[in-house]
């Protein structure tokens, strides 16, 4: 999931999160000097170029206070455990520690806020051992705690998350189904194309957006086909997300993708490239930007629509 850019869930031009999320998650890459630029350059009297340092990570809460919240943690006072778990979530994954004693929380039953605080607050730890302990309850019979345990398992990751939203992905909960759809896509889980694909065909639009995140060549050109069989709108996302991937696909395969949206000829599809084409990535190849600005220029457009100026903003 960048992340954040988060984007509209509406089916019509979805952009769901997990997209944003996982398009910020790119690896941004330095701008060299160029070689003509560092021969003109004197080599005297100019400090080198220091190499960007990656961001420090905070060191993690001293023990005796990661000892004094996992007591509160532990205790019966329902509004001193909701204080304590303010307190850990704020201070995300330097709480680490915390991570099991909340589990226990999970394990043991508590209250409805005490459970959805708890969920949250694992979200924020983002540590893979808590996915076990929020797997059941992605099953759970209270529709609120379903959600808040889909939406935490997405950042704790790791096999058990994903098995328990391909699993989400067949529930009768259609909003559980759109969030297990926009997870699967943020947590890159190529293993559930065929769940994808699956919820796609049966109505949970977020599939479409989820599978061009992480569709491989021959998944991509599976999406691609059902142009015409599933509604534009719906196809719109998986078609972007396709497209502003970053690494990006083949440029065959994108190349094709702007092709067959072109020849749509229709507003939509023209709508759909102009987003592109002003989101494109920085890494993005010369070729398909060129497609789609050459797409857009040609494709019949109405007078309200915004010019085509090229490649804008790029993603990071």
């Amino acid at each position: 999931m960048s992340v954040l850019d988060l984007r509209r869930e509406n089916v019509g031009r979805a952009r769901p999160a997990a997209f944003a999320l996982a398009l910020v998650l790119s690896a941004a890459s330095l701008t060299p000097i160029s070689g003509a630029s560092a021969a003109m350059a004197p080599s005297a009297g100019k400090p080198k170029a220091r190499p960007a340092q990656p961001a420090k990570r905070p060191p993690p809460l001293p023990a005796a206070e990661v000892a004094a919240l996992q007591q509160r943690i532990q205790g019966r006072d329902a509004e001193d455990i909701q204080a304590a778990l303010a307190t850990v979530r704020s201070a995300g994954p330097t709480a680490a520690a915390l991570a099991p004693a909340i589990e226990q929380l999970l394990r043991r039953g508590a209250t409805l806020p005490l459970l959805r605080a708890a969920m949250k607050t694992l979200g924020a730890l983002a540590q893979t051992s808590s996915s076990a302990a929020l797997a059941p309850y992605v099953r759970h019979r209270v529709e609120e705690l379903r959600h808040e345990a889909a939406r935490a398992i997405v950042t704790t990751g790791g096999p058990d998350a994903v098995a328990a939203l391909r699993e989400a992905l067949h529930a009768g909960d259609a909003t559980l189904r759109g969030l297990a759809a926009t997870g699967l896509g943020a947590m890159n889980a190529r293993d559930a194309l065929p769940d994808l694909f699956e919820a796609l065909d049966r109505g949970v639009p977020q599939a479409a957006s989820a599978i061009g995140l992480v569709c491989d060549p021959a998944a991509c050109q599976k999406l691609l086909g059902k142009l015409g069989t599933i509604s534009f709108d719906v196809m719109a996302s998986g078609l972007e997300a396709l497209l502003l991937r970053s690494p990006p696909l083949p440029e065959a395969v994108q190349l094709e993708v702007v092709q067959r949206v072109r020849n749509l000829a229709t507003p939509d599809a023209r709508r759909l490239l102009l987003d592109v084409g002003s989101h494109f990535p920085a890494d993005g190849q010369a070729r398909v930007r060129a497609a789609v600005e050459a797409a857009t220029a040609a494709m019949p457009h109405n007078d309200d629509d915004p010019p085509n100026t090229g490649a804008g903003e790029a993603r990071p």
